[in-house]
């Protein structure tokens, strides 16, 4: 029975070719749409105060680490160049 189901399909299976019109995609290259703005970020000085916000973040997160669980020495902060 399945068999007969399987090779009925095949047979009535068809290629309709392109049906309707077809338009060009309107959508920008999200590639480019991406390297556009942060090109815009690095060229109004953004880019730096956001890198720089982040690195101050991730040194405090860290610091609290370190805090929290003084028994582990991996590095000291002075390897960092933020505290330089």
């Amino acid at each position: 029975l399945w068999v007969a189901l399987f090779i009925s399909q095949l047979a009535c299976a068809r290629d309709f070719g392109v049906t309707g019109e077809l338009w060009p995609i309107a959508e920008q290259n999200i590639l480019t749409l991406i390297e556009g703005r942060l090109t815009q970020l690095m060229n109004d000085g953004t880019w730096e105060k956001e890198m720089r916000a982040f690195k101050e973040a991730v040194a405090k997160g860290v610091e609290f680490f370190f805090q929290q669980y003084p028994t582990v020495q991996i590095f000291s902060f002075s390897d960092f160049s933020l505290y330089k």
